[in-house]
């Protein structure tokens, strides 16, 4: 089953207003690396402006757009050749390994009907869209349904990633672009006016409906000391989503709220004395909710391989 997703460029931002560091882009430790080196590829697609346009993605998306329909950064129109840079993110394991969470600053769960990080450049320009005049001017993109993603879109909305992260790695998604969902009986269809490539990621994001009917809580999550670099997750489980946790001192990561009853998997990746350590533990939301969580020792080829089948 395909799920339309219509994105109508356009807003007039500056190209120069990219937050590509979101996503990691270097790395200065070994956790960092397995990150880095396992993250999902950057596909990319060159193509003639001039030209309408129908490119179809690894995971077997489709992007369609116009012909003229890109600006440089000083808004005259865009001519020759152009590339599509393009990220998508469909399973718990990509978010992991991208460190692209679906928590709102906040930390509030939000649950993925995938994420995409959509770029056209030329040369060394970032590329706009245009203002759509007509529904000619739309671009829109067809994406495969994830694995475990509920039928029901109706709370279905466009949210865009422009914050960068505070000194203890908390940014989130915002609903600022946010869309509508009209769902038919065989396809979804996902509407929202947005500055296409002036930020950087978008994601189709719905809250999960235990929030509309359950009190909410937060998860204190501890782990052991001296380590490198920490990063803890939450897996909702049977749920397409992944949450951050941050740090509230050296050992100790806390959640923002969430929903009672439902269940979770918590994730650690520690590097300590340059040893990669890994571990999970799954729990049921509670009022009160304090774990100690000890990671393992594993190869980089390990971890990768237990965070795909989260």
């Amino acid at each position: 089953m395909k799920n339309i997703l219509y994105i109508l460029g356009g807003l007039s931002l500056l190209a120069s207003c990219t937050k590509d560091d979101i996503a990691l882009t270097r790395a200065t430790t070994r956790l960092d690396q397995l990150q880095l080196d396992n993250r999902p590829t950057q596909q990319r697609f060159t193509f003639a402006l001039a030209q309408p346009q129908a490119i179809r993605t690894a995971s077997g998306a489709t992007f369609t757009f116009p012909a003229n329909a890109f600006l440089l950064p000083d808004g005259t129109a865009a001519t020759g050749q152009a590339e599509l840079r393009l990220i998508e993110i469909y399973s718990v394991g990509d978010m992991l390994l991208a460190n692209q969470p679906t928590n709102t600053p906040n930390g509030t769960l939000l649950i993925s009907g995938g994420e995409f990080r959509i770029q056209v450049w030329q040369g060394t320009d970032r590329l706009t869209m245009r203002t759509p005049q007509a529904l000619t001017d739309f671009l829109s993109i067809a994406s495969t349904r994830p694995a475990g993603q509920e039928a029901d879109t109706t709370r279905m909305r466009l949210w865009t990633n422009t914050q960068q992260p505070d000194s203890s790695g908390r940014t989130g998604w915002n609903s600022s672009y946010s869309g509508t969902v009209t769902p038919t009986p065989s396809l979804p269809y996902y509407t929202s006016l947005v500055p296409l490539d002036s930020m950087g990621w978008w994601n189709i994001d719905q809250l999960p409906p235990e929030y509309y009917s359950r009190p909410a809580s937060t998860i204190r999550v501890s782990v052991p000391a001296g380590a490198t670099l920490t990063r803890v997750y939450l897996r909702p489980v049977g749920q397409n989503g992944l949450a951050m946790l941050w740090n509230s001192d050296a050992t100790n990561y806390t959640s923002g709220p969430m929903p009672l009853g439902m269940a979770m998997v918590a994730v650690v990746l520690q590097e300590r004395d340059s040893k990669l350590y890994y571990g999970t533990q799954t729990l049921t939301v509670q009022a009160t909710n304090t774990i100690t969580l000890t990671p393992a020792e594993h190869t980089a080829a390990e971890i990768v391989s237990l965070v795909r089948q989260l």
